[in-house]
């Protein structure tokens, strides 16, 4: 049996067209092998660090609200261990 738990997996910024910046955590759900290997079971959501939540329209392009947001072009914290990349 696979025990799935919700990780926070990466952490970013958007910007809206005022310069003002949100931060937005990224969660996925998955498994984690007793090799520490993340293993996704699931697509990853959003959110705000208020807990509001945020939809993606693309890579780099975010909706809060009826608001869209552009992803700023670099990575606050990523869970090393997992090897994620962000482009």
């Amino acid at each position: 049996m696979e025990n799935r738990q919700t990780h926070q997996i990466s952490e970013f910024k958007l910007v809206d067209d005022h310069g003002k910046e949100y931060t937005v955590l990224e969660y996925q759900e998955g498994i984690e092998k007793p090799s520490l290997k993340w293993i996704k079971k699931g697509s990853s959501w959003f959110r705000l660090r208020d807990g509001t939540v945020v939809d993606k329209i693309d890579d780099n392009t975010f909706k809060i609200q009826n608001q869209v947001f552009s992803r700023q072009l670099y990575l606050l914290r990523a869970e090393a261990r997992l090897g994620l990349k962000t482009f």
